[in-house]
């Protein structure tokens, strides 16, 4: 009886620990705008809906219905728009773009910021940039607005191009084997309608 009663209160302990731990989840920012349906997956495989003033935590996924956008301002002066039909996940100074189309504007020149989809890395410190990802051809398209990002196949390394304001580039299995695209200057309809999309 004695022993049954040490073995619940260490389940119980055990169950407090992993409850705090979940309940107070590092928070990375908070959303700022909301247009349409999206929704938020905790760790803890809750969803949901989202609202203006929500945080956002660390290790959460973000979906956005077709025709809805999300904003978010983080802790390190980034602003991050999420665009129609779009899933990240986010990992502190790493998002994982699974579909879909992001804008992130970074307000400061700290290094280490990165956002990936399963074939390419975009690395980035202060500027703006707009990164697609259209998961059913495997094909991340980059295009700066300002500042520098570097532009890298995700299983080699040394595959990268540094991508200018104005530019855009793409890494796309078809295309080189995977290599990066060199970097090319955007037209103005196409800047335009990548553009239309967030407005």
């Amino acid at each position: 009886m004695k022993q049954l009663l040490e073995i619940i209160k260490s389940s119980l302990l055990l169950t407090l620990i992993l409850f705090s731990f979940n309940s107070f989840s590092k928070t990375i920012g908070r959303v700022s705008e909301v247009v349409g349906n999206a929704f938020i997956m905790t760790q803890s495989g809750d969803s949901i809906n989202l609202k203006v003033g929500d945080k956002v935590l660390d290790f959460a996924e973000i979906f956005t219905d077709e025709g809805a956008r999300v904003s978010y301002v983080d802790y390190f002066e980034h602003v991050v728009h999420l665009g129609p039909s779009t899933q990240v996940v986010i990992m502190n100074k790493m998002i994982e773009l699974k579909n879909g189309k992001m804008w992130i504007q970074s307000h400061n020149n700290l290094a280490g910021f990165s956002v990936q989809t399963s074939n390419a890395v975009a690395n980035y410190a202060d500027g703006e940039f707009i990164y697609t990802y259209d998961s059913g051809q495997l094909s991340s398209q980059l295009l700066v607005i300002s500042g520098t990002v570097k532009f890298t196949n995700i299983l080699e390394d040394h595959l990268f191009y540094n991508v200018d304001a104005g530019k855009f580039s793409f890494i796309d299995q078809k295309y080189e084997k995977g290599f990066p695209r060199v970097p090319t200057l955007i037209g103005y309809e196409s800047y335009n309608g990548l553009v239309g999309t967030f407005s």
